[in-house]
């Protein structure tokens, strides 16, 4: 045999191979799709618009469940398809806090991402409340954490009064309380596509639910 019949076999052995771990790819994700179940797995919702993909999470800084989540909560950030955006979406009304606060820490965390701080300001949040156990109640301490990554109060204070953060505050807002209008209220809560709120039960492991997301990103807008 040739060397050229050698190298011809060779690349179509390659290419069958690739054939073959594609397709037990589709194989594996429509599997799974099967077995997803609304009411079990997830639930459909009155959608609010939505321009491009997404997986938004609404939190807050103060449920302990949320301070737990945010290592997995990255982990399924890691885990989206291109072009798919991860919001975190903070709420307000927790029990026991102050609103005003509450809404400067909104508005805050929108001011973070638009200054890359985002992880960092989050950590740094997180940490004072559940593992330092401080009670963040002021808009003063809000502004030292941001002191500590570089940020002088006072232009924290000019983007916060800004009106492209207004205006995302303003949206974020407006979601949270269409969801809580539909009976949502508990912390953290992923909402696909403004359309499909995934559930907690049903899924043996975290690659069962990782899928669950692609699944329903695959869904029309």
């Amino acid at each position: 045999m040739d060397r050229y019949k050698v190298k011809y076999m060779s690349k179509n052995i390659q290419l069958l191979t690739s054939l073959f771990v594609l397709l037990i790819t589709i194989f594996a994700f429509q599997s799974n799709a099967a077995e997803f179940e609304e009411g079990v797995h997830y639930q459909e919702l009155k959608p609010y618009d939505v321009k491009k993909p997404e997986v938004r999470e609404f939190f807050s800084f103060y449920c302990p469940h949320c301070f737990k989540q945010e290592s997995f909560m990255r982990e399924i950030k890691s885990t989206l398809p291109p072009g798919t955006a991860f919001i975190n979406n903070h709420v307000e009304n927790m029990p026991g806090q102050n609103v005003e606060v509450e809404k400067y820490l909104s508005k805050a965390l929108i001011v973070a991402e638009r200054l890359k701080l985002k992880a960092r300001f989050t950590d740094s949040v997180f940490n004072l409340i559940h593992v330092k156990k401080q009670k963040l109640s002021s808009i003063r301490q809000v502004n030292s954490i941001f002191n500590r990554l570089g940020v002088e109060t006072k232009k924290v204070s000019k983007l916060i009064n800004s009106f492209v953060i207004k205006g995302e505050y303003a949206s974020r807002s407006k979601k949270t309380q269409f969801i809580r209008q539909q009976g949502i209220n508990s912390v953290p809560t992923l909402i696909i596509n403004g359309r499909y709120q995934t559930l907690s039960t049903g899924f043996k492991s975290k690659k069962e639910y990782f899928a669950l997301i692609q699944y329903l990103l695959n869904k029309p807008l």
